[in-house]
This record gives C-alpha cells, sequence and structure tokens, in this order.
C-alpha cells in the first residue's frame, strides 16, 4: 500500500476529521473565558491539526498538574 491509494486518504481524511473535530468539541464544552475560547478555535481551524494537536497536549498537561496538586 503507498501513500497514494484512495483508502489511505481516505483513512487520513476520516482520522483528521474526527481529530479536528473532537478538539473543537473539547474547546467549546471545556473552555470558560471567551477570549481563550475563540483563540483557540482559530489556531484549531488556521492550523487543523498541529493546533489539535497543541489543544490535546495543553488539555493533558494541564490534567496532569490539577491531579498533582492537592484538593482543599
Amino acid at each position: 500500500m503507498t501513500l497514494q491509494t484512495p483508502l489511505f486518504l481516505l483513512i487520513l481524511l476520516i482520522f483528521s476529521i474526527f481529530f479536528i473535530g473532537g478538539s473543537l468539541f473539547l474547546i467549546l464544552k471545556n473552555e470558560k473565558e471567551s477570549l481563550p475560547k475563540v483563540l483557540w478555535v482559530l489556531i484549531v481551524l488556521a492550523f487543523p491539526l498541529v493546533g489539535a494537536a497543541v489543544y490535546y497536549a495543553n488539555a493533558v498537561i494541564q490534567n496532569q498538574r490539577a491531579k498533582q496538586q492537592p484538593a482543599y
């Protein structure tokens, strides 16, 4: 299978749509303030895969930091 086969391109397209759609869903669902929400949506739409990957990585890092801090 080469990188030009229609099946590979279809799988890549589906993966990209789910990746971008998932990140947009999480941004719209989780961000509380409107300015960060707008900025993240613009980043994801302007640079789809890179923006979505950066958002997911940022969410994972924030989640790990929240787990490390003691609950009051």
